[in-house]
């Protein structure tokens, strides 16, 4: 249901493309390897559009493999391991926040994981949402700050440096709402 975020990676990846010989941008990607997956979600994404933009979008936000019950989908960012069925993930089929019957129950959770752990060198994922003009950080999943008082102050020096590009308000994630189960927590 968040289309625009898709489009924000896919802009990231052609300004990077446009500008790779810029002398401020060139050391930035010859020094290290960028992965840009534009959509985890694209069977629930595309049901989500099938009525058209003229008919109104469903909001559908899981994906749409059968859960059983007639009903279908896992919110996936509800499908990861970290907090996994704390706060705001339900275990009800039924419910827009299905975290599914396991963490990484599902192939789009299970390939991100893949992905991630496949590659030992990883130092830093972002997951780009457009419900609201934040910036958030860890964690999601529990009301509180992350122990590691020297990683919560390169979250929070990392999340301020990008609301200055964007105007958007830098804060934990759980300040929103606890969700368990979220991306970010278990990256």
């Amino acid at each position: 249901r968040e289309h625009l975020s898709v489009e924000v990676a896919l802009n990231i990846a052609g300004w990077l493309c446009a500008n790779k010989n810029n002398a401020e941008v060139q050391p930035l990607i010859e020094g290290r390897d960028i992965y840009i997956i534009p959509i985890v979600n694209p069977d629930g994404a595309e049901y989500d559009i099938s009525q058209g933009q003229t008919s109104g979008y469903k909001n559908w936000r899981k994906n749409r493999r059968p859960v059983g019950t007639g009903q279908f989908g896992v919110d996936l960012n509800r499908n990861y391991a970290a907090f996994f069925g704390k706060g705001n993930a339900s275990n009800s089929p039924y419910s827009d926040t299905y975290r599914g019957p396991a963490f990484f129950s599902e192939p789009e959770t299970l390939a991100i994981k893949d992905f991630t752990e496949s590659r030992p060198n990883l130092r830093a994922g972002i997951t780009y949402h457009s419900f609201s003009e934040l910036i958030l950080y860890p964690w999601a999943g529990q009301d509180s700050d992350v122990d590691d008082a020297q990683a919560l102050r390169a979250f929070q020096t990392i999340a301020g440096q990008f609301a200055k590009y964007t105007g958007y308000r830098p804060q934990r994630a759980s300040q929103l709402y606890v969700a368990g189960g979220e991306t970010c927590d278990w990256m």
